[in-house]
């Protein structure tokens, strides 16, 4: 559970399963309380990593929420 008023930063990993390079041109989020702060820029080569740096800020959200990163 997260208090109201609290940001949240959450890191999602994921590896390039598929046999071409993997690019990231913009990553999105379901609201403007929920920030996509850094994400590669460089193609991700196959069987290579990366990471989403995503930020949620509850300031004036209560109750559940949900949130989508694409």
């Amino acid at each position: 559970m997260v208090s109201e008023g609290t940001q949240v930063d959450v890191v999602f990993s994921f590896q390039n399963t598929g046999s071409a390079p993997l690019i990231l041109s913009d990553v999105s989020t379901s609201c403007g309380c929920t920030l996509a702060e850094q994400w590669p820029r460089e193609p991700i080569q196959p069987g290579g990593n990366g990471e989403v740096a995503v930020r949620f800020d509850s300031r004036g959200r209560v109750g559940a929420n949900r949130k989508e990163v694409f």
